[in-house]
């Protein structure tokens, strides 16, 4: 039996058909469970690359879920909740519990195949921990009847998108072109390029969104190797806490170039 995909945990069985044919319609599997409970038991068994809660459930809410999930080693990747209540408290306390990506219930099918979608073929396992910090404070720091922080957390900022892509353009102009052929220099990529998608982020819709503005940033490159990233973005959090994907985020990529930095 091939390995599901998508985990589906909610309460409202009609709403989660719904879900469920238009996923499947796109031929990403799917197994569903009405209650969090038993939804632990499954996540141990099948291992799916992203689950998808409801926040609101009778006996564990999908917060203790999210919490529970990770702190029993059962998370193997991005979870994204659906909910009915589009504030920052849902926000707040979904970032906090680990919650990666965030949909209104009532939203089209079509909106939550491409985020679905976008998890399993990024390759990201979890929203980056310098992301999560960053919406987190950004959270915290609105006001609290903030309205619609979710809906408004749909789609990229074109202007912003355009200044990340001439900025990453005109660095990676400056380089051999033989830069990248090492897998140690695309991690110095990916950290430079982490550093100035962070630093642009200035509000949350932005951090909540940091891996679509990475990799639509590196779409904008063109390095033969830049398709074969999805590696380094599968052990992202373990790659980023290393010292020379620090460095080069700050130092820039002209301070590896010629082969500093080691293999």
């Amino acid at each position: 039996m091939a390995r599901p995909a998508v985990l589906i945990v909610d309460d409202e069985p009609v709403a989660a058909a719904m879900f469920i044919r238009a996923l499947e319609a796109k031929g990403i599997g799917t197994l569903y469970c009405d209650n969090a409970e038993e939804a632990l038991v499954m996540a141990k068994q099948v291992a799916p690359l992203v689950v998808v809660s409801d926040v609101e459930m009778p006996g564990m809410g999908g917060v203790e879920f999210c919490r529970e999930i990770s702190s029993r080693g059962l998370r193997t990747g991005p979870i994204l909740f659906l909910t009915g209540h589009d504030n920052l408290d849902v926000v707040r306390k979904g970032l906090s519990a680990g919650v990666d990506d965030f949909m209104v219930k009532g939203t089209p099918v079509k909106e939550l195949q491409q985020r679905v979608y976008f998890w399993i073929a990024a390759g990201f396992r979890t929203l980056p921990a310098a992301a999560r910090t960053r919406a987190i404070e950004y959270a915290e720091a609105m006001a609290g009847d903030g309205h619609n922080p979710i809906a408004k957390s749909t789609g990229l900022d074109d202007a912003l998108l355009k200044k990340l892509a001439d900025q990453v353009s005109q660095e990676v102009s400056e380089l051999d072109r033989d830069f990248g052929e090492r897998m140690i220099e695309r991690i110095y990529f990916v950290g430079r390029l982490s550093h100035l998608v962070i630093e642009s982020c200035a509000d949350l819709s932005a951090a909540l969104r940091f891996p679509d503005y990475l990799l639509a940033a590196v779409g904008h490159v063109n390095f033969p190797w830049i398709r074969d990233l999805r590696v380094i973005f599968a052990h992202y959090e373990q790659i980023s806490r290393d010292p020379r994907f620090q460095k080069a985020a700050t130092e820039g990529l002209r301070a590896f170039e010629g082969g500093g930095g080691g293999a």
